[in-house]
């Protein structure tokens, strides 16, 4: 018996080691695991961006690496773009001057499930491609609720609130007030498919509020599709470079923990302080990019009274884009140089009244070098003037030309197209309080779509009012027009071919019989 007892002995108590190692072990790994869960990962992929931590009112510089947790928001600058990154790979990216809380966050081991409530601007949701990892997503804006389960898609908030979908389907909620004013009832129901869009303006809330039925749902547009904002998310969903993992971050977080545990030793800062400054400083020590110079035109050229100007300059070898920023119309706006080719050291710009990136006066014009791991540069300050000789506007009233290429005014058609002309020096033009975005100065024409998927264009008499401004805000006398749509003619269901019906004939009836007389006879003579 002696002979077995220690072998015994030493497997039960291998067998323990081997328990506690593996509980141990697993017990690192969760916590590990933990660590990761319930965060998003900020990566600044060009611009400068901002966080606010919830419950706090000031917001801090965000910068690569820096984490977002479930009530925190993020929001990016003029010409800046931002992507944060999930768990398990589920990523939403930020364009210019957008703003987004995250409402709701639940990140685990093959689940990411996120709602984001968007403020203004566009973001840019895509599903994790891992496979088996469940991805439940939500995006709101003030009467639109997008969900998703595993899709990619677009949702953008200016003057309309719109959703684009790139991939799958989603479930489009549209809010409006109720009757009371206070509470938001739920006026309509679309499921989204791949390659359609929903938009939503002011003129269709009103409709729904009405309760009359508005068509929302539409083929994703032309104009949408063009966009250097598609193009760029496109080639992100391929490639996936401007992401940062949540694992390095929560690593990167954890490390500049640790070095600036010391630093209130030596310098008696506090550690909240602290951090910012280092991941600041850390960022600034990897922009390796020099300020892109500039050749021309020369400080003695940069005013002119021809309304064109060819800028010219150098950027260091290391350059993958070239973004030109430009102030229009008190709006900043970015450009990325589509004919600069990667890694080469000369840039060129044209700056001119014709294309609209140049106006009448001072234009403040910056020029920023992007590296392939989107670092930017220092902008270089560029100062235009047009010294455009001021003529005074006509401000004549406005003509009315044809709908729909007719002069008839009668359609009977859900869409048409109004085109008119319009004195020179004439800025902005409105039809019904609403500002003609596609109208350009001085072009002398304007044109409108009614439509009733816009609620502008109702069956029966619809009246317009059209008028111009020009730069000083004179405003020319008021031009109205009417469109005329016939209602649908009502389709009377068509009633199957048969068989005449004959009546049938009466049935005989036998005649009466002739009355018995008696036979007449000739008198014989």
């Amino acid at each position: 018996t002696g002979s077995y007892f220690l072998p015994f002995v030493s497997l039960i108590i291998l067998g323990l080691i081997v328990v506690f190692a593996f509980q141990i072990f697993d017990y690192f790994r969760q916590k590990q695991l933990q660590a990761l869960e319930n965060k998003a990962a900020i990566k600044v992929a060009s611009g400068r961006a901002e966080m606010k931590i919830w419950g706090v009112e000031q917001w801090t510089n965000a910068v690569d690496g820096s984490i977002l947790n479930e009530g925190d928001a993020v929001r990016t600058s003029p010409g800046s773009r931002v992507v944060l990154s999930l768990l398990n790979g589920t990523t939403a990216r930020l364009s210019s001057e957008t703003e987004v809380e995250l409402t709701s966050l639940k990140s685990q081991d093959y689940q990411d499930e996120a709602a984001f409530s968007l403020k203004k601007g566009a973001l840019w949701v895509k599903k994790s491609e891992k496979e088996g990892v469940k991805v439940t997503l939500k995006v709101e804006t003030p009467h639109l609720e997008v969900n998703s389960i595993g899709t990619v898609f677009d949702v953008t908030f200016d003057q309309n609130e719109t959703v684009h979908v790139l991939d799958g389907k989603v479930r489009a909620i549209i809010k409006v007030e109720d009757t009371d004013g206070k509470t938001m009832r739920i006026a309509d129901s679309l499921d989204v498919g791949l390659g359609q869009e929903v938009r939503l303006g002011q003129a269709d809330i009103n409709e729904l509020k009405e309760r009359r039925p508005v068509d929302l749902l539409a083929v994703l547009s032309d104009e949408f599709r063009a966009s250097e904002w598609y193009v760029w998310n496109k080639n992100e969903d391929l490639t996936g470079k401007s992401a940062v993992a949540v694992s390095d971050a929560v690593n990167q977080q954890q490390q500049t923990v640790t070095v600036t545990d010391k630093l209130p030793e030596v310098a008696g800062a506090q550690v909240p302080e602290v951090i910012p400054v280092v991941q600041e400083i850390t960022q600034a020590v990897m922009t390796v990019l020099c300020t892109p110079e500039i050749f021309s035109p020369k400080e003695t050229e940069r005013t002119s009274k021809v309304g064109t100007f060819m800028v010219s300059g150098k950027v260091c070898n290391g350059t993958q884009k070239v973004e030109v920023s430009t102030t229009i119309n008190g709006k900043q706006e970015a450009y990325f140089l589509q004919k600069y080719k990667p890694g080469s050291e000369s840039w060129n710009y044209t700056a001119s009244w014709e294309y609209r990136n140049l106006m009448p006066g001072e234009n403040k014009i910056m020029i920023t070098a992007i590296d392939k791991d989107g670092k930017r540069s220092d902008p270089a300050n560029l100062t235009l003037v047009y010294d455009k000789p001021k003529e005074p506007a006509d401000l004549s009233a406005p003509t009315v030309s044809a709908f729909n290429g007719s002069e008839s005014s009668e359609v009977d058609v859900d869409s048409v197209l109004v085109t008119g002309k319009i004195g020179k020096g004439i800025a902005k033009v409105w039809i019904n309080d609403f500002l003609l975005s596609q109208y350009l100065m001085d072009s002398g024409k304007w044109s409108y779509y009614a439509k009733t998927s816009y609620g502008n264009l109702k069956d029966g008499a619809n009246e317009y009012s059209i008028y111009g401004m020009d730069l000083d805000g004179n405003k020319t006398p008021v031009t109205k027009f009417y469109i005329t749509k016939k209602a649908a003619p009502v389709k009377v269901p068509e009633v199957p071919a048969t068989e005449p019906v004959v009546p049938a004939a009466p049935a005989e009836t036998p005649a009466p019989a002739p009355a018995k007389t008696e036979p007449t006879t000739t008198p014989q003579i």
